[in-house]
């Protein structure tokens, strides 16, 4: 068991970037589990619930996200949704292992977390901004952007959904999304037989994409599938993107 400095120290230091893909699965539950909804999560982990950072992830489908991010052009990163932080902190910490410089933001309705805001007091004090604010907000823009632009000029090359799972909710937050121009976007829940909506969503959404990614590995034992990680990679092939072009001027000459 960690306290939280000691979960984001050893999340910190640890070498994501030489690890395998088995290595980051295994040391995941050392960082400390979430311990909310328990039926959804395997009992293999009951020691590691309820401390540390808290991420809410199953650790065969969070690793090979984290290994699919590895080596990718990622200078900004946006997460809608945080609840604790836990799945920020890592994949923040994954990203700064490639870009020093790395600018994130994180989102939710609810205050920050302690554990987000020890991260920031004391780890990441810098090019970090928490937003306590509905991702469907009117001023969503004007406060990521911190001024009051007619259209947004705030890009982020990674965006993670997960707030509201209902279908309307993921879609709006998709839309929103893709008017911040990014490489990537990442959806939770895509397999959770709890949350229909996300899993609606997510089935409309990748057929909108040339190129899309899955991560739903499963545990024995459990009575259903749950979580899962889906990943769509924006080109100017794919369906929706005449819609959104000019979104994405910061990375195509027309």
């Amino acid at each position: 068991m960690k306290t939280i400095d000691e979960a984001i120290l050893a999340v910190k230091n640890f070498d994501f970037k030489s690890a395998s893909q088995k290595e980051i699965e295994e040391v995941l539950p050392s960082f400390g589990m979430n311990n909310e909804y328990l039926s959804e999560m395997p009992k293999i982990f009951e020691p590691y619930f309820g401390w540390g950072i808290k991420f809410w992830q199953y650790p065969n489908q969070f690793s090979k996200l984290l290994c699919f991010l590895k080596d990718k052009e990622i200078d900004s990163y946006f997460e809608i949704g945080v609840r604790h932080g836990g799945t920020f902190i890592i994949i923040n910490e994954l990203l700064l292992k490639y870009q020093p410089f790395l600018e994130s933001h994180a989102l939710d309705v609810i205050t920050a977390s302690d554990i987000l805001d020890t991260y920031q007091k004391k780890y990441r004090d810098i090019r970090f901004w928490y937003h306590q604010l509905e991702s469907q907000s009117p001023f969503l823009f004007e406060r990521i952007e911190g001024g009051d632009f007619i259209l947004p000029y705030k890009k982020f090359d990674l965006i993670f959904i997960d707030a509201c799972h209902s279908y309307q909710c993921i879609k709006r937050d998709y839309y929103t999304a893709l008017m911040f121009g990014p490489k990537y976007i990442i959806f939770h829940d895509i397999v959770n037989g709890g949350t229909k909506g996300a899993k609606m969503a997510w089935n409309e959404i990748k057929r909108h994409h040339k190129k899309t990614y899955e991560f739903i590995d499963q545990y024995d034992g459990m009575n259903g599938s749950y979580l899962g990680i889906g990943v769509v990679e924006i080109t100017k092939d794919d369906h929706i993107f005449p819609m959104f072009k000019s979104h994405y001027n910061h990375l195509y000459e027309w």
